[in-house]
């Protein structure tokens, strides 16, 4: 499967997402998918948007991303491949690059807090 991205000059490049394609460099894939990992929570943990804007790939979650992009039962270990990412390094960077307030992250976190205290609150009355 590929997938195409059109950046904001313009140019357009198409990635081969496919688990079995040709010329597959079984060693520097999984590193650059870290690195798009790790680039996708820095991004999500220090930038602010304005209410009206919206960038596709910094609105979702990681696991929103895979599971939004990967859906197909031959994606299913690329998929479990990237999910793992935010096992293995989803607390180091978080560590690392802490949610700054009003980040994506940082008002994610507030909405899923505030759903809990309802979600109690709704039990206790």
């Amino acid at each position: 499967m590929t997938r195409s991205f059109t950046f904001e000059d313009g140019d357009e490049r198409v990635v081969n997402l496919s688990e079995d394609s040709e010329g597959h460099d079984h060693v520097r894939r999984p590193m650059m998918w870290t690195n798009i990992f790790k680039l996708h929570h820095i991004l999500r943990s220090s930038w602010y948007f304005e209410q009206d804007f919206d960038v596709w790939w910094l609105s979702s979650s990681w696991g929103e991303l895979c599971h939004d992009y990967l859906p197909n039962p031959e994606h299913t270990m690329l998929r479990a491949k990237l999910l793992s990412l935010e096992d293995k390094y989803g607390s180091l960077m978080s560590n690392r690059f802490p949610p700054q307030k009003d980040s994506l992250i940082d008002r994610q976190e507030k909405e899923e807090a505030r759903a809990k205290v309802d979600l109690r609150n709704d039990f206790e009355a």
